[in-house]
């Protein structure tokens, strides 16, 4: 069993990198062929092989002296976490901006 999966997986591997031919059709007859991708399988493998990179996100829940900070001390921060945040370029405006000046 284990050198069936063998195979299986390295059949799997070449079609995700190399691809599957196919015939292309013309009146009924082959004209010649084309490569099809699959762009699912790579991600399937991509998530096997790089899980840290390419797997499930997982949640994790920190705790903070967030808690034990006065309102108006929680509000200073938040506010000064948000004027940051507005003056930073969005990544789309960002290449925009550097494409109009080159």
């Amino acid at each position: 069993m284990g050198q069936g999966l063998d195979a299986l997986e390295d059949e799997i591997m070449c079609r995700a990198k190399d691809g599957v031919v196919e015939p292309v059709f013309y009146q009924g007859q082959v004209v010649g062929e084309t490569r099809r991708y699959s762009d699912t399988l790579a991600m399937f493998i991509l998530k096997s092989k790089r899980r840290e990179v390419w797997g499930k996100k997982k949640e994790i829940t920190a705790t903070t002296e967030f808690e034990q900070l006065s309102p108006e001390e929680r509000e200073r921060r938040a506010l000064a976490l948000i004027g940051r945040l507005t003056m930073r370029p969005r990544p789309r405006e960002a290449a925009f901006v550097s494409l109009r000046t080159n």
